[in-house]
């Protein structure tokens, strides 16, 4: 039987050292909040990709930005929703608004 992937979630400015020892993989850190529609459909695309056999195997976090605003502002999280790609080279990229499945596999490829 398949494990299913899931999320974790990041809370204090100190979880900032747990996405540094992370680096060399790819990481995907969603915002969120609970009153925001287009979060939750976000967090179904990526339930759906993380349930999938793919070939994609991302460490994927979440923030809640209504309880970790400190973080949020650190991040230079300016929407909802919005996630942060970090790939294994690095490099960051911000996906703002609701995604497709389609483009947040192109994303992570």
């Amino acid at each position: 039987m398949k494990a299913i992937k899931t999320e974790q979630v990041l809370s204090g400015v100190n979880s900032l050292t747990t996405l540094s020892e992370l680096r060399g993989g790819l990481i995907i850190i969603r915002f969120w909040a609970p009153w925001c529609s287009s979060c939750r459909v976000n967090e179904s695309i990526i339930k759906t990709i993380l349930q999938e056999d793919n070939g994609i195997n991302p460490k994927v976090f979440k923030i809640n930005v209504d309880r970790e605003p400190n973080l949020t502002r650190m991040l230079d999280i300016k929407n909802l929703p919005e996630l942060i790609v970090i790939r294994p080279d690095g490099q960051r990229q911000h996906v703002i608004g609701e995604i497709t499945k389609e483009s947040m596999l192109n994303h992570l490829q």
